[in-house]
């Protein structure tokens, strides 16, 4: 169980529009969660590196400052 665990955090994830954001947060705050949780100890900038390239590469525009709340919903 614990295997499939890493292999689900390292492997797989999704962003998504609804309550599952963290509204007090920001959007690059949001994608840095898994980094946070999946085992690598990571510094700060190579997290925030690799919340913009996910946001990126999911072809997001979205500022990694920007808070959550005030994101469209569209």
């Amino acid at each position: 169980e614990r295997g499939r665990a890493r292999l689900r955090n390292r492997t797989f994830g999704y962003v998504r529009q609804d309550f599952a954001l963290i509204d007090e947060d920001t959007a690059g705050q949001n994608v840095e969660i898994p980094l946070l949780y999946g085992g690598r100890r990571l510094r700060r900038k190579a997290r925030r590196d690799l919340a913009a390239a996910s946001l990126e590469r999911a072809r997001l525009d979205v500022p990694l400052g920007r808070r959550v709340q005030t994101l469209s919903g569209g």
